[in-house]
């Protein structure tokens, strides 16, 4: 700070002392009596010219008689005033700036002229740079996929994006909707905006339902401002899309867990069927060869056989619909299927729902997974049950061949009709979108309907669904016959026949003695001679110790604790190469064809097996190269 005149007020010289910019003030005669040193270093005036009678004089002659009136005014008036203009010197020739303007008075009646230059050239960079900051500040908050809103202490809504709108209520001020839910021990929207205003950063999970469906919002509170005086930067973000995939990985990683402990129990539960159906099949097969055939016995062993099967079933549908397994698509009749699943809904339904079945059992054969369309019929059932509710209804399920070819094809129709609520047009047409559902949360996730859509559709049908609001719905499922293949099929059942197996040597080798047991006198009945171990190293001892040749075919379980099946018969083709083995499992889901061959594998079955599946998997391969 450089005073001219010491005798000016202090508060007129701590005045122009603490002004950050080029400031001065301007008494009698236009003479410069006060002056800091960013005036004298922006002017680059010398001491000599700022000494002058006028500053205007040296600073800019041009503007004098200007700047003359503009003090008079100021001085008489006790008015403020700003002009643009050019300032003058060695250090800035005609430098723009704007001269800002007021009155300045001391206790004992002396008057001045407060003076301040802005630079225009720098005001004008900053202002463009603050335009930049502007522009790159909305395209940011216009471009960001989500709300964006900055709220006061009273939480009234002060600026934001125009998506923020959707989560204001219309009130005025506006304020945050309070529709939010927040997840159990989660903040809700507006505990989220107190935590931000008290100067806490956080976020929260919300739930939102909207558009009929529920959607979730990743919640952020950020404080801005000075404390004690903050506002709440508030961020919405929808991550639904996010949240139901970590649903399916949830429920994935569940199914997998479940699938885990379904097949150990499979394989055990396998293993306790097989004596079941091998001793049942045994007696039958026994009772026939002797015609001896007690019928009523003979329709015991029948019941056996068809419950144990369906047991067998069973394992493997629930290993199917609890783990990632591949499809196992066949040629089939579909009145079994649907005379099953209609057996089970009677079992499920209530009192008040009458089911009506019309089926054909001459439809012609369709290639599908069964199990999948057995999934397919009880989604179709269930939806039809819950449109239906607690009053009287009626289900008709109808199995029937299609009135016209189409694409040059036969098909075979499922309609399942239903006197339920209906649907309206809207409805209709999002049925099979994924999540949609018309239904409260607990009753249904909207999987159903998709997931039948897509099966259908990956086995090369189509699915049509007709529905009259307050009457009912029908949903009818076309399938295309598959008529080249079914005499194919037919072929490989009918050329199942039991062989003899004139004396020759199988080794058998499972962990489970029963097993062996049961299995050894099926092969015994089918004529071979049969040599029984429980240990796959035993196994090997055996056949180091005989012979080569004297065993036709090896039969071994895949799963024991010293080796396992492809472990055992990777070791026995060390010793005999030319021997074939035959791997049993009580799981499903049997080896791949690439494991198989690499290990040099004739067959591989699922536990239990018929007594004909078995007969017909030894023989072919016993007589693999020479059928």
């Amino acid at each position: 700070m450089s005073d001219l005149h010491d005798d000016y007020p202090e508060q007129w010289q701590k005045l122009v002392q603490t002004v950050n910019l080029p400031a001065c003030v301007v008494g009698e005669g236009s003479r410069l009596v006060l002056v800091n040193d960013s005036f004298r270093k922006f002017t680059g005036l010398s001491p000599a010219e700022h000494n002058t009678e006028s500053l205007y004089s040296s600073l800019c002659p041009w503007l004098q008689d200007l700047h003359l009136e503009s003090d008079r005014k100021i001085l008489q008036y006790d008015e403020r005033d700003s002009f643009n203009g050019l300032v003058g010197s060695s250090l800035r020739p005609d430098h723009p700036v704007r001269f800002e303007k007021s009155k300045l008075t001391d206790v004992s009646g002396r008057q001045g002229v407060f003076l301040l230059l802005v630079d225009r050239l720098d005001y004008e960079n900053k202002s463009k740079r603050l335009q930049r900051i502007v522009e790159y500040r909305d395209a940011f908050v216009n471009g960001f996929p989500g709300g964006i809103g900055l709220f006061n202490q009273q939480g009234e809504y002060l600026w934001g994006n125009k998506e923020i709108a959707r989560f204001l209520d219309t009130a005025k001020p506006q304020r945050l909707i309070s529709s939010f839910t927040p997840y159990t021990g989660r903040l809700n929207a507006q505990q989220v905006m107190k935590k931000a205003l008290s100067g806490s950063e956080i976020s929260s999970l919300q739930k939102l339902g909207s558009s009929g469906r529920e959607q979730v919002f990743e919640i952020t509170g950020i404080p801005v401002g000075e404390q004690g005086n903050l506002d709440a930067f508030m961020i919405f973000f929808e991550v639904t899309e996010k949240y139901e995939l970590e649903k399916q990985l949830r429920h994935a990683q569940k199914m997998e867990a479940i699938g885990t402990l379904a097949g150990g129990i499979a394989h055990d539960f396998n293993n306790v069927l097989t004596p079941i159906m091998g001793y049942s099949e045994i007696l039958r097969f026994r009772m026939r060869q002797q015609e001896s055939v007690d019928q009523e016995a003979d329709g015991y062993l029948n019941e056996i056989l068809q419950a144990s099967k369906r047991a067998k079933n069973l394992v493997e549908q629930i290993l199917t619909f609890s783990r990632s397994s591949e499809q196992k698509e066949s040629v089939q009749y579909l009145h079994p299927i649907v005379k099953e699943v209609m057996k089970l809904m009677r079992s499920t339904l209530p009192s008040t729902i009458r089911i009506e079945e019309d089926i054909n059992v001459n439809c012609g054969m369709v290639v599908v997974d069964p199990v999948l369309f057995h999934q397919v019929l009880i989604n179709l059932c269930t939806n039809s049950l819950q449109a239906i509710g607690a009053n009287h209804g009626v289900i008709s399920v109808t199995l029937r061949p299609a009135a016209a070819r189409v694409d040059d094809k036969d098909w075979v129709e499922l309609v399942v009709k239903d006197s339920g609520s209906g649907m309206d047009d809207m409805t209709r047409e999002r049925i099979f979108e994924p999540y949609f559902t018309t239904r409260e949360k607990e009753q249904g996730t909207g999987l159903g309907l998709a997931m039948v859509h897509g099966i259908i559709e990956r086995q090369g049908g189509r699915i049509n669904v007709e529905s009259t609001l307050g009457v009912g719905t029908v949903f009818t499922v076309s399938l295309p016959v598959a008529v080249d293949k079914c005499t194919k099929v037919e072929q490989v059942v009918n050329a199942v026949e039991f062989k003899n197996g004139k004396g020759l040597q199988i080794l058998l080798v499972d962990d489970d003695p029963q097993v062996v047991r049961v299995t050894g006198d099926i092969l015994k009945s089918l004529g071979y001679a049969v040599t029984g171990k429980t240990s796959p190293n035993e196994a090997l001892s055996a056949v180091r110790d005989v012979e080569s040749g004297t065993f036709a075919l090896v039969i071994t379980d895949l799963t024991m604790p010293e080796l396992d099946g492809l472990e055992l018969a990777e070791k026995l083709k060390e010793i005999e190469p030319n021997l074939p083995v035959v791997i049993l499992s009580g799981y499903s889901d049997i080896l791949s064809k690439e494991e198989t061959q690499k290990a040099g594998i004739a067959a591989c079955c699922t536990k239990p097996i018929s007594l004909r599946g078995l007969a017909k998997v030894v023989y072919e391969a016993i007589h693999q190269d020479n059928p």
